[in-house]
């Protein structure tokens, strides 16, 4: 656990995918008995190739009743993703000097050239950001939980990724944040709950 200054404690558990995480709740039920559940994921689900939406609502409804079991009354709060991008990386050929020590009849040092193989990465937003968090979204609502969009309210498909990159708290594989990213995402979800609480 980690403990707050205001007395609040939170812990983190999960193998990143909602199908690795079944199998924590009954370890972690004998040992904790927590006031919310807050279950985050979708990042990883939809980094594959492709996404299956039916796949996906299969496990976080198995999750779900794991934690049910585990946890019986304790809310449960579903999150969505906040975006990310997917890398495309493409090989090349080009020529680059090679010094050979030699000279010239004029005393210049003769350039030769070798063919090198490198990589460029571009990077295109993840298409299967927005069918994640819909499934999580449809989810929640088929089954009467309570959900917390942080893919549409940071933008949707629009501009949840763009917002996060120009903002600058992305890292390098635009697929994970900054501290500051992760801190910014942890006070929006602070102040929608506290606002939840208090009407």
């Amino acid at each position: 656990f980690d403990v707050k200054d205001n007395g609040t404690k939170d812990k983190s558990v999960g193998d990143n995918k909602s199908d690795n995480q079944i199998s924590n709740g009954g370890l972690i039920a004998k040992h904790h008995k927590p006031d919310l559940i807050i279950l985050s994921f979708g990042t990883n689900e939809s980094y594959g190739k492709y996404y299956n939406a039916d796949g996906h609502y299969k496990q976080i409804d198995a999750l779900v009743k794991a934690l049910n079991e585990a946890f019986p009354g304790t809310p449960l709060l579903l999150t969505t993703p906040a975006g990310c991008y997917k890398a495309h990386r493409t090989s090349y050929k080009t020529r680059v000097p090679v010094s050979s020590g030699r000279r010239s009849k004029h005393g210049r040092k003769s350039r030769r050239y070798k063919t090198v193989t490198r990589t460029r990465t571009t990077y295109s937003e993840n298409p299967f950001n927005a069918p994640c968090a819909a499934t999580i979204v449809k989810y929640a609502k088929d089954n009467n939980l309570a959900y917390w969009d942080l893919y549409t309210i940071s933008g949707g498909r629009e501009n949840a990724c763009r917002n996060w990159k120009s903002a600058g708290l992305m890292r390098a594989d635009h697929v994970h944040f900054l501290p500051e990213g992760y801190t910014l995402q942890g006070q929006l979800l602070y102040c929608a709950l506290i606002k939840e609480y208090n009407k």
